[in-house]
């Protein structure tokens, strides 16, 4: 695994911090479960209003063609679930040839707020903008440069 980190580390609220922790832990066990030899590229940058999230690795035949009896689960629901409690967007999708990515923004400018004021306690989260590829490369197609 590769991990990097860009930006002045910003102390994080409690809910940004727990926030990003368990997506990270998502990301990095889908690409250890999903992906093909179980590699991957954690990025983590802090900007002045958000800390953005990356994750990608190589994809494994299952992940491509799901019919392959690739087991089903609801990690990326969790992922948008998560970030939506304080306005992040999440991006995912398979990139050609065979690279999945994961991006995930979540705003700071609450860090240094009253951590309960951070993730409403009235109804069900607002669910994060996610933005998904429409189609699945052809593995079969084979990959051109």
């Amino acid at each position: 695994m590769t991990v990097s980190a860009r930006g002045a580390g910003t102390r994080l609220s409690a809910p940004v911090d727990t926030i990003a922790y368990r997506i990270v832990q998502e990301a990095l066990t889908n690409a250890h479960k999903h992906g093909a030899g179980h590699t991957a590229e954690l990025r983590i940058s802090y900007g002045s209003g958000s800390v953005d999230i990356e994750v990608e690795n190589p994809v494994a035949f299952h992940v491509l063609h799901p019919a392959a009896d690739a087991p089903a689960g609801h990690g990326l629901v969790g992922v948008a679930e998560r970030a939506g409690t304080i306005g992040g967007t999440v991006e995912f999708g398979v990139r050609p040839p065979d690279t999945f990515r994961l991006a995930v923004s979540l705003p700071i400018s609450s860090a240094g707020a009253d951590p309960s004021a951070d993730i409403p306690n009235t109804g069900p989260p607002a669910p994060a903008r996610i933005s998904a590829p429409t189609s699945v490369p052809d593995p079969a197609a084979g990959a051109t440069s």
